[in-house]
C-alpha cells in the first residue's frame, strides 16, 4: 500500500494518477474528493424487488427432501 503525500493540486503530477489509480483517501491533499482524478461513484438503483435473492429460510422450504437409504 502507497501513502501518497502531494504538495499541489490533483494534475499531471498527482502520484495516484501516474501509477494510474484512481485518487482515495489516502491521497493526503485532495482525499479523493476534490480533485480530477477521483475514484469512480457506482449506484446500484436499478435492482428491483424481484431481483433480490431469496432468503435462506424460504429457500428451505422450497426444496424437496429424497430419503436417501
Amino acid at each position: 500500500m502507497h501513502f501518497l503525500y502531494l504538495q499541489k493540486g490533483c494534475t499531471n503530477a498527482c502520484g495516484c494518477r501516474n501509477a494510474g489509480l484512481h485518487c482515495s483517501l489516502l491521497c493526503k491533499h485532495c482525499i479523493g474528493q476534490s480533485c480530477e482524478n477521483p475514484m469512480p461513484v457506482i449506484l446500484d438503483n436499478e435492482s428491483e424487488e424481484g431481483d433480490a435473492p431469496a432468503p435462506i429460510d424460504m429457500v428451505d422450504e422450497q426444496l424437496e427432501c429424497e430419503d436417501i437409504e
